[in-house]
């Protein structure tokens, strides 16, 4: 009589097989859950260096930097935006002085070839780990050209982007910009008058979400033929951020349909992150008290977008 070899009989193989695809459907997400937290928390990192590299130049130059710097009325001129000018405080000052910051204009230096293949390496100190965007930005052309892009662009105002600071108006409405990045100034911690620990300095923008194109931000600088350009906003968006729409939306509330890319979005579930004006580090919740029905400065997020309302903050 011949013996029966030990082995799996065909039952016995599915149940092992069946096993192994249960332990992969739990550890997976378990697994993917660990990589975003990890890369969360390089961003996190990334954006406290961004955030120490402003209070190195607030420490130089008594203010952090201009928003930008606007010195043309052309709608088709570049200009140099705050992530360009605190460069030589990422250790990143021999790009700083190859590529002119300051000492031309944008225009002239993504017109010379050198400096232009400069402004197009991928520069990871303004890249969030998790974003899928590509190294350049294919949605905000400065000059018909392509520049590195970023993911974290500079809080300009509580309601909509604007160029110029100022007072509400009579009725309260926010018609300015009350952030802390905004055109040919640069704000200083005296003028953040609701406190460094609750105004927001900069936060993310993604390149995508939800299978529609945000467009994330540029490093250097702007044109200002970007979205209906009028003397309000001069093209902020390309650098800058506000509170006009609500976090993390693809879907514009206005009649514009485009007016999402206006926002502070991410690829990290559930919100985004922002450096506050004290270099501080937090992680912003989509659910966040947000109102944007009306014109005044009257919601938790938007009292973190202003330096100067005056009101008292809710959970966050």
């Amino acid at each position: 009589m011949r013996k029966s070899k030990p082995g799996f009989t065909l039952v016995e193989l599915l149940v092992v097989i069946a096993i192994i695809g249960v332990l992969i459907a739990l550890l997976l997400p378990a697994v993917q859950q660990a990589r975003e937290a990890a890369r969360r928390m390089q961003c996190s990192n990334q954006m406290k260096q961004l955030g120490l590299a402003l209070h190195n130049y607030h420490d130089t130059f008594g203010s952090f930097p201009p928003g930008t710097i606007i010195t043309q009325t052309s709608t088709t001129q570049g200009n140099w935006c705050w992530g360009s000018f605190i460069l030589p405080f990422l250790e990143q000052e021999n790009l700083y002085d190859a590529i002119q910051v300051g000492k031309t204009t944008l225009t002239s230096a993504i017109a010379d070839p050198v400096r232009l293949s400069l402004m197009q390496k991928r520069l990871d100190s303004f890249r969030c780990p998790s974003d899928t965007g590509t190294d350049l930005n294919e949605i905000h052309l400065i000059c018909d050209q392509q520049l590195a892009m970023s993911n974290y662009i500079g809080n300009n105002a509580s309601r909509s982007l604007r160029a110029n600071p100022g007072p509400p108006t009579s009725t309260g409405a926010i018609s300015s910009a009350n952030g802390v990045f905004f055109a040919n100034r640069g704000v200083r911690f005296a003028d953040i008058a609701d406190g460094t620990s609750n105004t927001i300095a900069f936060g993310e923008r993604a390149w995508q979400l939800n299978g529609a194109v945000i467009g994330a931000g540029v490093v250097f600088g702007m044109r200002d033929d970007v979205e209906a350009v009028n003397d309000n906003n001069r093209g902020l968006i390309q650098t800058h951020g506000c509170g006009y729409v609500p976090i993390n939306s693809t879907v514009s509330p206005y009649s514009q349909p485009l007016h999402y890319r206006r926002n502070f979005s991410s690829q990290h579930p559930g919100g985004f992150q922002a450096v506050f004006c004290d270099g501080s580090a937090h992680f912003i919740t989509e659910t966040i008290d947000h109102d944007i029905s009306t014109a005044q400065c009257d919601s938790t997020f938007e009292r973190l977008l202003s330096r100067e309302d005056g009101g008292i903050l809710g959970n966050y």
